[in-house]
């Protein structure tokens, strides 16, 4: 899937937005059948070089992470809201059904699901209007686990995921549980030297299941998953500072 045309107007995106991180921010409806999802838009500052994203509505700590880390520093943030659950659903032609939001971002997960397949492009292609505006050149996920789910062990030799990555680094002195995963080898090289729990995508193994991080990698845009176990908030403000600083001196967030 391809970089999708611009459906929404750009400008009408970024102005929705608040700059008033005290205030709600606008929500815009995307529909999917005839369901309405909510995506709510943050802005602070001029620039949109970086877009944080938070795509599960049940992962409240990264969103509270996030928007107090906007409260001092300029940044754009897309929050997409459904009905607090990790998976959306909606209806179409008095059917019900639910997708998980990050398994449908490339064709073999839109394949792969057991929704209409052209309800689900048409979502996404729209949700893509509010990642990709003009200037952006760094995706940044913001995600939560649970205690003893997923961590960055989950990626380590003789795991499950082992063949999805190509290196990593686990500091014994973190919790394995907030970790960084990127797709880029230089981001993945100045992690580890400040000895961070970070592990690094194999695009060339990693399996398609449809998540953002497959596509970022598949059409070569700069992606950083910044994942911290629920309630962990203060070190997932401190994870997504470091990223900021290492993003400022390489001057992808300027």
């Amino acid at each position: 899937m391809s970089l999708p045309k611009i459906f929404l107007s750009i400008a009408l995106l970024i102005f929705a937005c608040k700059e008033n991180m005290a205030e709600p921010a606008q929500s815009v409806d995307l529909f999917i059948g005839e369901t309405p999802i909510k995506v709510n838009c943050y802005k602070t500052g001029q620039s949109t070089k970086i877009v944080y994203f938070n795509m599960h509505d049940d992962e409240n700590t990264a969103v509270d992470a996030i928007r107090t880390f906007l409260e001092t520093h300029d940044g754009y943030f897309v929050e997409l809201k459904a009905q607090g659950d990790r998976f959306v659903g909606f209806r179409l032609n008095q059917a019900e059904y639910k997708f998980d939001p990050n398994r449908i971002f490339t064709e073999a997960g839109i394949e792969k699901s057991k929704a209409p397949v052209r309800a689900l492009r048409q979502f996404v292609d729209t949700l893509f209007t509010f990642l990709f505006v003009k200037d952006v050149r760094t995706v940044v996920a913001l995600h939560n686990n649970s205690e003893g789910s997923f961590s960055a062990q989950s990626y380590t030799a003789g795991e499950p995921l082992e063949k999805n990555v190509a290196e990593y680094n686990i500091n014994p002195n973190l919790d394995a549980d907030d970790f960084y995963y990127v797709t880029e080898q230089w981001m993945f090289t100045a992690l580890k030297s400040r000895n961070e729990n970070v592990v690094l995508q194999n695009t060339d193994t990693v399996q398609d299941d449809g998540s953002l991080s497959v596509y970022c990698g598949q059409n070569s845009i700069s992606y950083i998953n910044i994942e911290a176990q629920h309630d962990h908030v203060e070190e997932q403000i401190r994870m997504i500072t470091l990223l900021h600083n290492i993003l400022l001196e390489n001057k992808n967030g300027q």
